[in-house]
């Protein structure tokens, strides 16, 4: 098995510096990317909820936070471990074929109370779309998504006996 080790805070004997905030397998996690990911996270809070955030509220973004970023690293060295990538194609492949659910819900691409696949595919060759930012938005989601179900599809694959696939 693979080991991980996770450092978070800077105490006496850290061995981090003044820009990290810790270290996640050997590397070091720039404080003000995770700074910029918290502030992200408790803005996100305070649109839904309204008021002040308390102490400990602050804490737990901060916490789960953190664990993101564990998380992501752990799901890279995965990636990186299987030789799991993502091109460009299939970013767009997926964007055009696998509509997210927030927008196959969404009215804006309704007709007769059912998705309309034409309209989505209209609303993402129109420049409203760049202009808004949901383009974007959509690489990131499948660039992030992608990985992680070739990664599972291949456990599965595993899992399911094909002993001849390799995991």
């Amino acid at each position: 098995t693979e080991a991980m080790l996770f450092k978070f805070g800077s105490g006496a004997g850290s061995n981090l510096s003044s820009t990290s905030v810790g270290k996640i397998n050997g590397q070091s996690i720039d404080a003000r990317t995770y700074q910029a990911a918290v502030q992200q996270s408790i803005d996100n809070q305070q649109r839904q909820t309204p008021g002040r955030l308390g102490l400990e509220q602050q804490e737990q973004i901060r916490n789960e936070v953190w664990n993101q970023f564990v998380d992501r690293a752990v799901m890279e060295s995965q990636y990186k471990k299987y030789g799991i990538t993502v091109d460009q194609s299939e970013i767009i492949s997926a964007m055009r074929t696998q509509p997210i659910q927030d927008l196959v819900r969404s009215q804006e691409f309704q007709t007769d109370g059912q998705f309309d696949m034409a309209k989505y595919s209209r609303f993402l060759a129109s420049p409203a779309a760049r202009k808004q930012g949901i383009l974007a938005q959509l690489e990131a989601y499948y660039r992030d998504e992608i990985p992680k179900q070739k990664l599972f599809s291949q456990v599965a694959a595993y899992e399911g006996g094909d002993e001849d696939q390799e995991v």
